[in-house]
């Protein structure tokens, strides 16, 4: 209870949502005015690290349920998870706006997220993937404590373009996501991540792509993607990523 009979009558508006890796039910509740108040002073802030961190202030403060921990998370999961607080808070309808990449007229589009494909989570998915002559890569998913702290690590090999420190932080959240290596004598564990780097780094370009091709294969949750029909008359279509500009707004 908050002490505010107001504010805890508002605290029965609860709903449930399901993580899809584990099938855990979390009790989550919709995002309130003074959550979105406080995104606002990082609009037109293009560093994703810290709006990454605004979102799991967003995620922490519409899960109620005890011993929650937004960083054990799957980055799929997760993802799925702010869909639902959306959900929740403003409803399946998501409108706006895109610029045609072909005539460049703008135009209003609109979705209705319960629509969007969502795939299911694997648990017989193959965790393997064969690169070189005689290695096997055990791989598994990324969380959200992998992710920032792989850009933690990606901000400490100085001074990098734009384009590096995201390179550098993919490679660094594969590191993560490898739990050993197999080859014809048994298998390499208790690895460091720094080793597991520079053995990521030292792949050949076919073999690091064999890794992201898992990765999009095995890839899960809601499919945040929709077929983009200019409204002018230059007839173009295509299927593109669902824009999240003001999702929450």
């Amino acid at each position: 209870m908050s002490g505010n009979k107001l504010v805890d009558l508002l605290n029965t508006y609860n709903h449930e949502h399901t993580v899809l890796e584990t099938g855990k039910v979390l009790t989550i509740k919709a995002i309130t005015t003074g959550q979105m108040k406080s995104i606002l002073q990082y609009e037109g802030n293009d560093d994703i690290s810290v709006i990454d961190d605004v979102l799991d202030d967003i995620i922490n403060g519409c899960v109620i349920t005890e011993g929650f921990d937004v960083n054990e998370l799957t980055l799929q999961d997760r993802f799925d998870l702010l869909i639902g607080i959306r959900k929740v808070s403003k409803g399946s309808s998501y409108t706006f706006t895109i610029k045609c990449p072909q005539c460049k007229s703008e135009s209003i589009q609109g979705i209705d997220i319960d629509d969007l494909k969502v795939v299911p989570f694997s648990q017989t998915a193959e965790r393997s993937v064969k690169v070189g002559t005689n290695l096997t890569l055990n791989l598994n998913y990324v969380r959200r404590k992998h992710q920032k702290e792989a850009v933690a690590l990606a901000n400490q090999m100085g001074d990098l373009t734009d384009t590096q420190r995201r390179s550098e932080v993919a490679t660094f959240m594969y590191a993560f996501g490898l739990d050993d290596v197999r080859t014809n004598q048994g298998s390499v564990k208790d690895i460091s991540i720094q080793d597991k780097k520079e053995f990521l780094d030292n792949l050949s370009a076919t073999d690091y792509e064999t890794i992201n091709d898992w990765y999009k294969k095995n890839n899960y949750g809601t499919e945040f993607k929709y077929n983009v029909v200019c409204k002018s008359k230059c007839g173009f279509s295509k299927e593109e990523d669902v824009p999240l500009t003001g999702f929450f707004f």
